[in-house]
């Protein structure tokens, strides 16, 4: 099943609450912080007012109505506070305090409920808006569901008996409870909680499913009109999302026996892996992973994150001239970890270091301005420091080891010739060679001495190109001979063309000059789309 990525949405799980104002008349209590009066309350006054605050909120805690309290606090608008403040004058003439001590009085009882409040509820009911102080720990396959987890009060849709707020402990005696978090924008999340509650399984009596998003009530409703798809759910979820968290959905809790059994995707709701579960006869289950810490401006090499660190295969880093440094072309290898790195080459120079030996000589550059990449171009007139810093290309090419080195090689030079506006295509192209073949029917026996060479050998030497002198001729071997076959000659001598070829004439071959189809390299400028 295709994971859908959960990038870039505004999460509430993920959004800092923002401060609330509280107002009590004239006098305005900002995130929990009074002004504070110079006048003060008496000792007597403070102990009987502190009994009664004990004895009020004692009662609020039996009956869990603080809950809604604070939730009105919290949320509601102006005219709605207005009436919170009544409801708080009758309260404190209750106490029959003198009316100008109203305020002091008021502003004592909404720090003191609102922190007792804070300090004593897990989460608001029924929505789960307000965050506790303590801190959720994620749970992991194997961890107990906490206490606190079991009664939490979950807000739902679409409930068999219609209700709108649930409890896990309602289903504790179920073999399995399944949670699966989903989205409306989630195709593959759809397409499973379909298919699994059109499934045998989802009418075991002993299996309790329920989806899970942080969707709101009204997108659920739109979603569910257009659709026609009607999830039981659990919806405005900013707490499960904690103790279950996750990157990329559809993700899957089973819990068990009061433990968590599996986190994994929407694979396991299929018919047969919930009835090897049920029966106790799954011997695995794919545990799904998700990377929690990643972060997208981050450069990879950067993250923290360990596996994203070691997934990275290949890294390229393009480089200007850089002045202060002479040219270098290095390659080492150390671990798992292979390194190329080329400052201040031509572009044509560093072909030759990463390719073949036996292509220098075959490398035809097709465009103009032929002097940005080889600087004999225009002859030997340039001066290389010069040309070289204006000119010069660089790279650090960084791959693993399982990369095998002529592939290595390969990447490196597509994006080093890319980067600098040109690419490379390798053509099979009619062009003028020197031909070496049999000058009679039979070969001539060669006797061996401090000379000897292997055609192969001789090939390498002839073809040998170097940065420093103009594209040398292309040698090959008529397809009559082999390239292990010998032959005497002295290759320091070469690459004279006329002792060359009396040499092998001597020997019963022939050297000529002809037109053969052969491949070789075509640098051409890329052109921008």
């Amino acid at each position: 099943m295709k994971n859908f990525y959960r990038e870039g949405r505004g999460l509430s799980i993920l959004k800092k609450p923002k401060p609330n104002n509280f107002l009590f008349k004239d006098k305005t209590i900002v995130s929990g912080e009074a002004k504070q009066e110079r006048n003060v309350l008496t000792s007597e006054n403070r102990e009987s007012y502190a009994a009664y605050l004990s004895s009020l909120i004692y009662e609020y805690q039996l009956h869990n109505k603080y809950a809604t309290t604070v939730q009105s606090l919290v949320n509601r608008e102006d005219n709605t506070r207005e009436s919170n403040n009544e409801l708080f004058n009758k309260t404190l003439k209750r106490n029959c305090l003198k009316k100008e001590k109203y305020n002091k009085l008021g502003t004592l009882f909404l720090i003191s409920f609102f922190t007792i409040c804070c300090n004593s509820l897990l989460y608001s009911a029924p929505h789960q808006g307000f965050l506790q102080k303590e801190e959720i720990r994620p749970l992991n396959i194997g961890d107990n569901i906490p206490e606190a987890l079991w009664h939490l009060p979950l807000q739902v849709v679409n409930h068999p008996a219609g209700n709108k707020t649930i409890r896990l402990s309602d289903y504790k005696d179920k073999k399995l409870i399944i949670l699966d978090f989903w989205a409306t924008w989630c195709g593959g999340c759809i397409g499973s909680i379909s298919n699994f509650l059109q499934s045998s399984s989802s009418s075991d009596i002993d299996v309790f499913f329920q989806g899970v998003t942080y969707q709101e009530e009204d997108e659920i409703k739109s979603f569910e009109q257009k659709s026609k798809h009607f999830f039981p759910s659990i919806i405005s979820d900013n707490v499960l999302s904690r103790y279950f968290p996750y990157r990329l959905i559809p993700h899957v809790i089973l819990i068990k026996e009061g433990k968590v059994l599996a986190i994994t995707d929407s694979e396991i709701l299929k018919a047969d892996a919930l009835s090897r579960i049920m029966k106790k006869t799954s011997t695995s289950i794919i545990h799904k992973v998700d990377i929690l810490d990643f972060d997208k401006h981050i450069a990879i090499k950067e993250q923290s994150n360990a596996q994203m660190k070691n997934a990275q295969r290949v890294s390229a880093t393009l480089l200007k001239p850089i002045r202060g440094l002479g040219g270098l072309g290095s390659y080492t290898h150390h671990d798992s970890v292979q390194r190329l790195l080329i400052i201040n080459k031509g572009l044509l120079e560093s072909m030759y270091l990463l390719l073949e030996d036996n292509w220098r000589n075959r490398i035809f550059l097709d465009f103009d301005h032929k002097i940005k990449v080889d600087h004999l171009s225009n002859g030997d007139n340039n001066d290389y420091s010069k040309w070289v810093y204006e000119y010069g290309v660089g790279i650090e090419f960084i791959a693993t080891s399982d990369i095998p080195r002529v592939r290595f090689n390969k990447l490196a030079l597509d994006y080093l010739l890319l980067g600098n506006g040109y690419s490379m295509e390798v053509v099979d192209t009619l062009i003028d060679c020197y031909v070496i073949s049999n000058a009679h029917s039979k070969s001539t026996n060669v006797n061996k001495n401090d000379f000897t060479v292997s055609f192969k050998d001789l090939l390498k030497r002839l073809n040998h190109q170097t940065i420093d002198q103009p594209r040398q001729p292309i040698f090959i071997l008529d397809d009559s001979l082999e390239s292990q076959l010998i032959i005497n000659i002295d290759l320091q001598k070469l690459p004279d063309l006329t002792y060359l070829e009396n040499s092998l004439v001597k020997q019963g071959y022939q050297l000529r000059k002809q037109p053969k189809v052969i491949s070789i390299i075509r640098v051409r400028e890329e052109e921008l789309l």
